[in-house]
Formats: structure tokens, C-alpha cells, sequence
């Protein structure tokens, strides 16, 4: 019984974390929510599947990484910034960066018919429904 209220309160200081990683001020002041919360990313229906949209710009295809397990769905990537080894930095506000993000669906995903393209610094994977998760229609006699 205190099992899931437990994990209810668990489930709520992560996101409470999590929105306050996002929201902490960075060394202007304002929000750094890209160091944080990077890639901006949305999840949408489309059918019955879901697609996700993942702002990466500047990123090799090589270095981005995508896994889907069941009802998981994380996606990864390295991006290193190079300077020539005599170069002074007059400014610096684009550097390396490491991600690593998750998100649950709320169905099981057809990992053979997964689709993932990346084009214009945007990512973008369609996560099919798997038929064995999809609701079976019975006809009464």
C-alpha cells in the first residue's frame, strides 16, 4: 500500500528536480535550460505511433545514438567544438556537449519499424505502436 505512494512522491521530487535544473540561472542570469534540458524535444501522435523531434544542431548523424527497449525510447549524443591550438577566444557560447534523454510511452514499440532521420540539425523518429500492444476488436456473436 505505502508502495505506490512512495513511488508517487519518488516520481514527483525527480520532476521537481528536473524542472529546477532547467530553470537555474546560468552565469547571465537567465535560465540555462540548453545545458540542462538539451535537446529541446517534442512528442507527438501521428497514427498510431508517436514521433519525437529533437533540436541538434551542429552534430554529426555518427554521433547521435537512439535505443528503444519495450516502452523506452533515449536518445544520446556527443558534439565536440574544435579551435585552431592558437586561436584566443574572444566568445564563448557554443561549446561541447554531451546528452543523454529518456522518455516513456505509454505502449510498446515496434522496435523493426522504426524510423530515425536527421536533416537541418533536427532529428526526427517515428515510434510505431507493436500490434501485439494494440487493442483487439471482438466481435460478438
Amino acid at each position: 500500500m505505502f508502495y505506490g505512494l512512495s513511488n508517487a512522491a519518488d516520481n514527483f521530487f525527480s520532476l521537481q528536480n528536473q524542472i529546477a535544473a532547467c530553470t537555474a540561472p546560468g552565469r547571465s542570469g537567465r535560465p540555462a535550460a540548453r545545458k540542462q534540458c538539451y535537446p529541446c524535444v517534442n512528442l507527438f501522435r501521428e497514427g498510431d505511433g508517436t514521433v519525437l523531434t529533437a533540436e541538434i544542431p551542429g552534430m554529426a548523424k555518427e554521433d547521435i545514438k537512439i535505443e528503444v527497449k519495450e516502452r523506452t525510447v533515449q536518445i544520446a549524443g556527443k558534439r565536440k567544438v574544435e579551435y585552431p591550438k592558437d586561436a584566443g577566444i574572444h566568445r564563448l557560447e557554443r561549446g561541447d556537449m554531451d546528452f543523454d534523454r529518456s522518455f516513456r510511452l505509454d505502449y510498446l514499440v515496434d522496435t523493426d519499424k522504426i524510423e530515425a532521420e536527421y536533416k537541418d540539425g533536427i532529428l526526427r523518429v517515428a515510434l510505431p505502436r507493436a500490434d501485439r500492444d494494440k487493442p483487439k476488436k471482438i466481435e460478438v456473436n
